[in-house]
């Protein structure tokens, strides 16, 4: 059996190499082939995937255990701490804001004039008209005209709200309301 010398099995070695990484099918050079630089592949541009939609609403349903009488409910919370609710009873729509607590926030209506103003994307501001909640609850108030706000939030992205707050020189809250599914 012939010995090969070193250069002879240096040339074997990258042959054996060459063949392996350009699928080829002989090698008799003794010197093996340059192996030329590739281009590099154009940059592809890959897209992240579509993030999946934010639930802007919290819906819930439950039933009165007396009278039977079932309850739907959608609410939002603003970035400034202030919840937004639709509550449907039978064919009876209600909406109302309201804090969590005291701490956060009480609604100040003064005699019959409680008047909030509300501004649905770029319209212009309208206003709104609320009651104290019975029994002298301050935390929460109800909103009048409850069918008008239900077809401004449908159509809306975003709202902007000024109520009358305790103590309050006119925050201004906002909701993104976008995607009410309400029946």
């Amino acid at each position: 059996m012939r010995r090969l010398s070193k250069q002879s099995t240096v040339t074997a070695i990258h042959c054996v190499l060459l063949l392996a990484a350009l699928g080829a099918v002989g090698c008799e050079s003794p010197t093996p082939p340059k192996i030329e630089s590739q281009p590099s592949s154009p940059s592809v541009t890959t897209t992240a995937p579509t993030p999946a939609p934010v639930e802007n609403w919290n819906y819930s349903d439950n039933q009165n255990e007396i009278t039977g009488a079932k309850r739907h409910w959608a609410c939002t919370t603003s970035a400034e701490g202030m919840k937004l609710c639709l509550r449907r009873t039978g064919h009876t729509d209600e909406s109302y804001a309201n804090f969590s607590d005291a701490g956060e926030g009480q609604f100040l209506c003064l005699s019959d004039d409680c008047t909030f103003h509300a501004k649905f994307d770029d319209d212009k501001p309208t206003s709104f008209s609320g009651t104290e909640a019975a029994g002298g609850k301050t935390t929460m108030l109800f909103i009048d005209s409850t069918p008008r706000l239900i077809s401004d939030l449908r159509k809306a992205k975003v709202l902007k709200l000024q109520a009358p707050v305790y103590e309050d020189t006119g925050t201004v809250y906002h909701f993104n309301v976008s995607g009410l599914k309400w029946p």
